[in-house]
């Protein structure tokens, strides 16, 4: 069943419908929606985090991060920079 969700989620995220840096539901509304225990999500969730699709902050919840998979190692190689653009932090150089 896990598979069949993360398969639902990543059509979302392929058609536009959820574009990078969406905010997804909270783990507790995505289960209703999807009629599935928060084990299953979670797993649906693990799986597609694994292949770069989504990211999950602790605290602020799980967003989408790129419209093509991407292997996981490429989602850990970034700039600080790129991590607080990522999170919506602007930052600045001065030298």
């Amino acid at each position: 069943m896990h598979v069949q969700i993360s398969e639902h989620i990543r059509l979302r995220i392929a058609s536009g419908e959820w574009p990078p840096h969406y905010r997804l539901k909270s783990e507790p509304e995505l289960a209703q929606e999807f009629g599935v225990s928060r084990g299953t999500l979670r797993r649906a969730l693990t799986t597609l985090i694994e292949e770069g699709l989504l990211r999950q902050v602790r605290g602020r919840g799980t967003f989408v991060t790129s419209t093509t998979i991407e292997p996981a190692i490429a989602q850990k190689l970034s700039t600080l920079s790129e991590d607080f653009a990522d999170q919506g932090v602007v930052t600045t150089t001065t030298v």
